[in-house]
Parts: structure tokens; sequence; C-alpha cells
């Protein structure tokens, strides 16, 4: 009798066909495309909100500072020389004064903000930190992300509020019927009227900026934080348009605000 099992004739085949590696590739290509920039945004996102609480803590700071100091902290970049600039921010972490050879210290610390990474945002990338205090670079200007000068060239040369520091006391504004007069954290140059007092700016002063995150936007506008003196913090395109008038840099306002002008003709 003849055996009809053929054991030894059957193979078993391991592995993925050709077709099928094509098609899993492809699955996961796809996959990869809708969930890296969705990842990508949510980083981005917990990146500005890290980076709107730290303003909001620069002003909680600034707050207390104006209780004790009657004025606010002091920063004309302008000025001729280091001492006449101020310590600006800086001023919320530390007493002393600005010298040419950086900062001398009064008091190793003011406490309005105990550290300083409140004053650097996330997004603003290859800027040393110096955790030394001995060292002469430790007070370094370009670490404070809110008091930051904006280049007029490079990638920064097409941007309309070029050349404007984010953190500034006096805007240049003197004469006294101008709108934009009271939008001033001083009504003169620090540098040469070094006790400012009784100043009291107008709620919708710009206290300061962050430039850092519009490279991220998703409006398609590029869009910067924006705290303004009455504690509101808001996400503004870089250029504001109040019918004809282009509002840049400090002169932004509040988008009610904008909108209730435009609505009755009342733009600066």
């Amino acid at each position: 009798m003849k055996s009809t099992q053929h054991s030894s004739l059957i193979t078993h085949h391991f592995g993925f066909t050709l077709i099928e590696m094509v098609i899993v590739i492809g699955i996961v290509a796809v996959l990869s495309a809708i969930t890296v920039p969705t990842v990508n945004r949510i980083a981005e996102g917990n990146r500005n909100v890290s980076c709107q609480a730290n303003m909001q803590a620069v002003y909680e700071a600034m707050k207390m500072y104006r209780l004790d100091e009657d004025g606010y902290p002091p920063y004309d970049p302008g000025a001729g020389t280091e001492a006449g600039k101020g310590l600006g921010l800086w001023a919320l972490h530390v007493y002393g004064v600005r010298t040419a050879s950086g900062i001398g210290l009064n008091s190793p610390t003011a406490r309005y903000i105990r550290g300083v990474k409140s004053m650097h945002c996330p997004d603003h990338d290859s800027v040393t930190r110096y955790t030394n205090p001995s060292d002469s670079d430790y007070f370094n200007l370009p670490y404070l992300s809110y008091q930051f000068t904006i280049p007029t060239t490079g990638d920064w040369s097409g941007y309309d509020d070029k050349g404007q520091t984010t953190y500034q006391t006096y805007r240049g504004i003197s004469d006294t019927n101008a709108e934009n007069y009271r939008r001033q954290l001083f009504w003169a140059s620090p540098s040469s009227n070094p006790n400012v007092k009784n100043w009291y700016p107008a709620d919708n002063t710009v206290i300061t900026w962050c430039v850092h995150h519009r490279q991220y936007s998703r409006t398609g506008t590029d869009q910067d934080n924006v705290i303004f003196l009455d504690g509101t913090m808001e996400r503004l395109p870089v250029r504001q348009t109040c019918q004809s008038t282009p509002l840049i840099g400090w002169q932004r306002l509040p988008k009610r605000e904008l909108e209730e002008r435009i609505a009755r003709g009342t733009c600066p």
C-alpha cells in the first residue's frame, strides 16, 4: 500500500515578500508625515506656554519692584556709557550698578526673581548661561530673552521692528501731547534723568515682548508673545495695522482695543 504522506515535499515560507515590505514602508511613511508635525506642534506649544509663564513672572516681579522703587528697572540701550544703560530686567534678580567691566554687585540677589531662567525663553537657543557669579559674563545681556535688541541683519533684517529693544523704559517720545507719550515706562531717558519718579504709564503700555516664536507660527503670520502693563498677555502679529497706521513692536495694542479703535476711527 503506497503512503499518501509527502511531508518531505512540504515547504514553509517565512518573512515578508517585497510587495508586503513596500506596503509597510508606505504606511510608516504616511504615519510619520502625520504624527511628526503634530508632535512638533505640541512641543512648541509647551515651550510657548513656558515662555508666557516666564513673562508673567517678570510682570509680577515688576509690580513688586515698582512698590519698592517707585518706578521700573531703567534700561537705555542707547546711552553713551555702560553705567548709563542701567541693569534693566537684571535689576529684578540682583542689586548693583552696571559699569564698563560688567555689573558691580551691592548684594547677591534682589529676590524679585530668584531664578534667571524665568527671564529666558525656551525657544531662545544658542545663548550661553553663565552659572558662576564670579564670571565677568555671568550677567550677559543676550541671555535675557525679554530684553532683546532685535538684529538688523541676517534672518531678522526683514522684520519691521528690527533694531528695537523689547524691554526699554524710554521710547523716545518727548511730545507730551502725543498719544504714545504715556505708553512709556519712563517719560525721559533714565541715563539723563536717573531719578524719574511718580510716573504712571497707561495700562496698555507694552512691558516687553518675545520674538523667539516667530518661525513656529501656525497662522502663516509671524507672532510674538506681548505683555502689557495691566498684566494682559496676548499673541500678536509682528505688525498690526489700525486703518492705515502701522503698529510695530512696543506700539502694538491689545486685540480688543485695536478692534474698538478701528470701529471708532480713533487710531493712533
